[in-house]
């Protein structure tokens, strides 16, 4: 498997680009390349190239919900929260128990603070996968937005029961002990959050989702 590095450009990603670029060359109509190049570029954060290649996916099979759904993250990357709200909704049409594309469509409402329909994807893409520790990881998030402390708790606690090794949930968790000054559950979080990534704790910190 190849690991993202920092989107560090090494070796490996060139040579795996020339072998997809090599057969474009003998057919430019496989779809699978153009889905499966998209996800080296997801890796590299070109941005760019990876909607152009799934533009190329989607125009050779329009019914390709998986390839709405990645183009829509980029876009939400990208800050176009509208045009990626836009490609959720054509994915889950195509696909209706599609429970990432809910998962992405409900970050992004919630990155337009429209909690009620955030909420609504996450209960939908718990529905169709009741051990989606992401899930139930981003209701909680809306559900300490709005100031609903104890269902937020509630969510994380699951989130971190499908995926204890996700130092994020232990962060928002400590983050909303404290808020609830309960802080010696607060402080035993947030060193669980570090412990397991600093690095990631600290951007979430400074990003200031919480």
């Amino acid at each position: 498997m190849i690991h993202n590095i920092s989107g560090r450009f090494d070796k490996r990603w060139q040579e795996a680009l020339n072998e997809f670029n090599k057969v474009m060359d003998l057919d430019q109509k496989d779809v699978e390349v153009y889905y499966s190049r998209q996800n080296i570029f997801c890796d590299l954060d070109n941005w760019d190239q990876e909607i152009e290649d799934c533009d190329r996916a989607i125009k050779l099979n329009p019914k390709n919900a998986d390839a709405y759904s990645k183009r829509g993250k980029v876009y939400y990357m990208l800050g176009n929260d509208h045009k990626a709200i836009a490609d959720y909704d054509k994915a889950i049409k195509l696909s209706p128990k599609f429970t990432e594309a809910y998962l992405r469509r409900g970050d992004t409402y919630r990155s337009l603070g429209d909690y009620d329909k955030a909420m609504a994807d996450y209960d939908k893409a718990i529905e169709f996968d009741q051990k989606d520790a992401e899930a139930y990881y981003s209701r909680a998030v809306a559900f300490d937005k709005l100031g609903k402390h104890k269902p937020a708790i509630a969510d994380i606690n699951k989130a971190i029961k499908f995926n204890p090794k996700h130092a994020m949930s232990y962060y928002v968790r400590g983050v909303i002990f404290g808020k609830m000054c309960n802080y010696d559950e607060a402080i035993a979080d947030l060193d669980k959050a570090f412990d397991l990534d600093q690095q990631d704790a600290t951007t979430f910190h400074e990003d200031g989702k919480t």
